[in-house]
């Protein structure tokens, strides 16, 4: 086999050896589940499907072990101006589940849409609910929820998003182009969740969004 191996010209043994590295490389990728490239395909196919897009994708997230149960482990977040386009789906799969929220005057706040629980309230026990908050207005830099839960209960929750959330304290939880709360579960949220499943009024919360200076530019109240 070496003598054989030899006899070949070296430009050839260059291209064979290429094309094994290649082929490894290939193999890898696939056994890591084509990610990004394999993923952003497959979104752009689930769009097409609903005669859609394409969208700006904005986000790629791995579901944090403190999110409530769900059906799968990656969220793709795209944006075609008038509609926030969340695609689900377990990462390296083909298939997913595409959901289309529309936003209202360039905002959108809204919960996890997509969560396999048959009692959810139990599955949100140790965990935080997130809270997606978009706005397209790029002056706003914090932003702050007041979300009541009942006649008495009410949470106020605050985030920042972009290069000024680097700039005071690099928030983990902040991102560049939305505002991700998270929800901590208590158990006033509990009993308002498990009361409260059903009902077709929903959450009243008040959205304030403020500049870099700190200073207020909208104010919205909204219905989760």
């Amino acid at each position: 086999m070496r003598r054989f191996w030899r006899k070949i010209p070296r430009q050839l043994r260059f291209a064979l050896d290429a094309l094994l590295a290649l082929a490894l490389l290939t193999a890898a990728y696939v056994a890591l589940g084509c990610p990004i490239l394999g993923e952003t395909a497959h979104f752009r196919r689930a769009e097409k499907a609903n005669m859609m897009g394409p969208s700006k994708i904005i986000d790629r997230l791995d579901v944090p072990k403190d999110w409530p149960t769900v059906s799968w482990d990656r969220l793709l977040i795209g944006d075609d101006g008038e509609e926030i386009v969340l695609w689900f789906h377990q990462h390296g799969a083909g298939s997913g589940t595409l959901k289309r929220l529309k936003k209202s005057d360039g905002i959108l706040l809204t919960p996890l849409p997509e969560c396999d629980a048959a009692d959810a309230a139990d599955l949100l026990k140790d965990g935080v609910m997130p809270l997606f908050l978009f706005a397209d207005d790029p002056a706003a830099v914090r932003a702050t929820v007041q979300l009541r839960l009942s006649g008495t209960d009410e949470i106020t929750l605050t985030q920042v998003r972009g290069r000024i959330a680097d700039i005071r304290a690099g928030d983990p939880g902040s991102r560049e182009r939305f505002f991700l709360f998270s929800l901590p579960v208590t158990q006033e949220l509990l009993d308002a969740y498990k009361f409260g499943y059903y009902r077709t009024v929903g959450y009243q919360a008040a959205i304030r969004l403020y500049d870099g200076e700190d200073r207020l530019i909208e104010t919205r109240e909204w219905i989760l």
